[in-house]
């Protein structure tokens, strides 16, 4: 890896804990499908694969360990604020639009 992982802290915005997401549409073909999908994920095998990619995600009550290139998480000092207090992204969406991407 050429660049290294940093980390704000001191309740800068850059640190803001940014939470993926994850549901089974109501439109589902194969709902069950989904739903086993949605529990491999979450499962100690599921969140194992996520750590060993390599994306530096904190894994989530698996009782898997995250990176140790990770700093702790209780460590990580983020602002007492949320991705809704930071706008609806409509403003992301125009420029993506407006570069050709969307």
């Amino acid at each position: 890896m050429k660049s290294q992982l940093y980390y704000f802290g001191h309740e800068d915005p850059g640190a803001v804990v940014v939470v993926s997401g994850a549901a089974a549409l109501k439109s589902s073909k194969s709902p069950e499908l989904a739903q086993q999908f949605l529990a491999f994920m979450v499962s100690a095998e599921g969140q194992q694969i996520l750590i060993d990619s390599k994306d530096y995600e904190y894994p989530i009550g698996s009782g898997v360990q995250p990176d140790p290139l990770l700093k702790p998480f209780a460590e990580l000092d983020p602002p007492a604020l949320g991705p809704a207090d930071l706008g609806d992204g409509q403003a992301a969406v125009q420029l993506l639009q407006d570069a050709g991407l969307l």
